[in-house]
């Protein structure tokens, strides 16, 4: 009596342990059926199992015919089913759900950016109260008749645990809350007779003129609180001028920030009364409003009056040659004032040369000048540089992105060799090259007071880094080296890196952006290996490093065994994971012989190989980071190599913002095209990523155990290797290098060593001593 058994074949024929083919033979028996029966020769033709779904097969119910069928049933169990269908849609479909989302989040950024501004106004009635979450309070005697007076459990609960903070410590950061006008209302009671809080930022809160009066009879009452920071909030000159009539009564306040908040001249009128009756205000901030020549004026007359004001913030206004000319002469009769902040003014050089003439006859002592971005030229340098070597109080100058040449750099450096007052100058971004940067390097032979220097964003090229390296091998007091942005080059570098092997002061060295390479990473590695006790914080970024320079430095910061480097920068390079992995090696190594920490960054996105042809994945983050900050940088060529001088870029061009609708479609097709070329290489990169994987899947240890083992959870093992071991921390680092090279962790917390085989036992620290635990 026979039977029909059903058995399912797959597409692809099952393999049994001992290497056996089926077959599909007929018997010589009385059955009169056929059985499946294995056969040591290879199948002729697969197609056969790929045409049918089922095949049907009678076979002998006798032992020899059951025991058959179990040897191919569990040979059909032993390997699942083919997951190609499965993985060829996932391939597909994961970047196709990538590419729909990336297309929302460039739309959304792109509409943001092209959308028009609103005009700005000093009035603040069309302006809402509050603006995103809707607040609202508790009531007490400083709230207004026309709030709403139904408080929502949840606002009420947040705005209470804003209050407590407000009572409990001595530094409050309220900033970006958005509660609005009703919220600070809320707020305001807790810091009447307040003896806690001495500074508290309300910035960025959506607050306006309405919310400023909540501090009506709240400040006059609070002697604790010495700082006041409404930054970032819409208060306009209405709002100024009710905080000013507020504040005219306040004795504690020593700090008032009042950045962003669409201030005018007519705000800055009322400040000025402010200063002329204000005992106690020591420093008030007014950056980026829109202060004009009248408001400077104001500001300039209270400044003879007022002898307690210590730093003033003028960043970002329009105050021009007119306004600083009227701000000289306010200057004149004061004593007080020791720094001042006209980054941004637009002064030119016909307003330096008033305001030199001014400071040159004030009667106080000025410690700090920021006169950046002012579009000043040699002709301008020329008066700084005749304040600098009459001033016997200045610390700090800064001339930063304005554009003196060399001319400019031999006057300032003919002054610097005079001055013995000033450890801080900033000449970035002037068009200095290697003329220029020479001049400056002869002065620091004869000066030993300068400590920070900043001369990045100068095309100095190699020859001027040759210059000024020769200078600070053995002279010179810098500690802070900054020449980011100078385009030095691999041959620059070598002179840079000649000259840490001699120089015992820089212990902060800035060369993003030069184009170092390979070459030039190999230079500074090689300087690395020297003992140099100075050098902590090394900055590579943008150089287009690849994985043989971060071999080179990973090699050096293992051959250094009294390296003092604690921060090094590679981000924004062409690193791949050999080369962060590298890296990553040498500080654990780092760490295991010195217990020194390491911090060392690397890209946080991938770059592709050939830095001019940014594609697939890697393009994508060039272009929103260029985008978002409105430089052409697809047209300008602001990738790959050209990508370090973005900065120069931006600042050079601030004003040219995307605003064209026609050029932002024209970009927004550019990055539709770029990301669904980006859906065929992820799917290609998923092919190879499943070959390695599966050619991965079991790893040999060497040695005279040698075993096989498919997964090994490192991190889990190493937990109960080194749970007894006096130093954790250490043992867990260790272990997990040895665990990753070898694939194994003996069991247990002590011995059993040489159950991983030699690649374990074997195993040696740079000081010959054994690594693994």
């Amino acid at each position: 009596m026979g039977f029909t058994s059903t058995l399912p074949l797959y597409s692809q024929p099952k393999i049994l342990p001992n290497k056996q083919r089926l077959r599909f033979e007929p018997l010589a028996s009385h059955y009169g059926a056929g059985r499946l029966i294995p056969n040591t020769l290879p199948f002729i033709s697969r197609r056969c199992y790929s045409r049918s779904k089922r095949l049907v097969v009678k076979a002998a119910n006798g032992a020899e015919g059951g025991a058959r069928r179990r040897v191919y049933r569990q040979s059909q169990a032993e390997q699942p089913p083919s997951s190609a269908p499965v993985k060829q849609v996932a391939s597909f479909v994961v970047p196709a759900g990538v590419f729909l989302a990336a297309s929302f989040v460039l739309w959304k950024l792109i509409e943001k950016i092209s959308a028009p501004k609103a005009s700005k106004s000093s009035s603040v009635e069309d302006k809402s109260p509050s603006q995103g979450v809707k607040w609202s309070f508790a009531p007490g005697s400083n709230l207004l008749s026309g709030f709403a007076a139904k408080i929502d459990r949840q606002s009420k609960q947040t705005l209470n645990e804003f209050a407590k903070e407000l009572r409990a410590f001595s530094s409050v950061d309220m900033s970006g809350r958005n509660f609005g006008d009703e919220g600070l209302f809320f707020l305001a009671e807790s810091l009447g007779y307040n003896q806690t809080v001495e500074e508290v930022s309300f910035a960025a809160n959506g607050i306006t003129a309405t919310g400023v009066k909540a501090f009506d009879g709240v400040l006059q009452s609070n002697i604790m609180l010495k700082t006041l920071d409404l930054s970032g909030n819409p208060i306009g000159d209405e709002g100024v001028k009710y905080l000013c009539d507020i504040l005219e009564n306040n004795s504690s306040i020593q700090k008032l920030q009042l950045n962003s908040v669409d201030l005018g001249d007519e705000g800055a009128k009322d400040l000025a009364e402010l200063l002329k009756k204000n005992p106690t205000l020591r420093v008030l901030e007014l950056n980026n409003n829109m202060i004009d020549y009248s408001g400077f004026t104001s500001l300039a007359a209270a400044l003879l009056e007022n002898n307690t004001i210590r730093n003033l913030h003028l960043n970002g206004n329009y105050g021009g040659a007119l306004g600083v000319n009227a701000l000289a002469k306010g200057l004149e009769g004061n004593k007080s004032l020791r720094e001042l902040h006209l980054h941004g003014n637009s002064i030119g050089d016909e307003g330096v040369r008033s305001l030199m003439s001014g400071l040159t006859s004030h009667k106080g002592k000025i410690t700090l000048l920021d006169l950046g971005n002012n579009s000043i030229t040699a002709k301008g340098a020329f008066h700084v540089a005749e304040y600098m070597k009459k001033s016997k109080s200045l610390l700090w100058v800064n001339l930063y992105m304005n554009d003196i040449g060399d001319e400019g750099a031999e006057r300032i450096a003919d002054a610097l060799k005079q001055n013995r007052t000033i450890t801080t100058i900033d000449l970035g971004g002037n068009n200095i090259r290697a003329k220029g940067i020479t001049v400056i390097a002869e002065s620091l032979k004869d000066n030993t007071v300068i400590t920070n220097l900043e001369v990045g964003y100068n095309p100095i090229g190699p020859d001027g880094a040759k210059a000024l390296s020769e200078v600070l091998k053995f002279h010179g007091n810098v500690k802070t080296l900054k020449l980011g942005w100078c385009q030095i080059g691999p041959n620059g570098a070598e002179f840079i890196a000649d000259m840490l092997r001699y120089n015992n002061t820089i212990s902060i060295l800035d060369l993003r952006a030069n184009g170092l390479r390979d070459e030039g990473a190999a230079c500074l590695a090689r300087s690395l290996k020297v003992v140099n006790e100075a050098l902590t914080s090394l900055d590579l970024g943008f150089n287009e490093i690849r994985d043989d320079g971060a071999f080179a430095i990973a090699q050096a910061l293992k051959a250094n065994e009294d390296v003092t480097v604690t921060s090094l920068n590679l981000a924004s390079n062409f690193l791949t994971k050999f080369g962060q992995s590298a890296l990553t090696d040498a500080r654990d190594h780092v760490y295991e012989m010195s217990e020194k920490e390491v911090v060392v960054r690397t890209p946080t996105f991938k770059w592709h190989p050939n830095p001019g042809a940014c594609w697939g994945w890697e393009l994508a983050p060039c272009i929103i980071y260029d985008l978002y900050n409105g430089v052409d940088a697809i047209e300008a060529g602001v990738l790959g190599s050209d990508l370090g001088h973005f900065r120069f870029f931006w600042a050079q061009g601030r004003q040219s913002q995307l605003t064209s609708p026609d050029l932002m479609e024209l970009r927004f097709t550019l990055l539709l095209l770029v990301m669904f070329f980006c859906i065929t290489q992820v799917s290609s990169e998923t092919k190879i990523e499943e070959q390695e994987s599966t050619q991965s899947q079991s790893q040999v240890v060497k040695g005279p155990n040698r075993k096989l083992f498919s997964f090994v959870d490192c991190g889990g093992l190493c937990r109960t290797r080194c749970s007894l071991h006096s130093r954790q921390n250490v043992c867990m680092r260790a272990c997990g290098t040895c665990c990753a090279r070898c694939r194994c962790v003996p069991p247990g917390t002590s011995g059993n060593r040489h159950i991983c085989g030699r690649c374990y036992t074997d195993m040696t620290t740079h000081g010959k001593k054994q690594k693994c635990p």
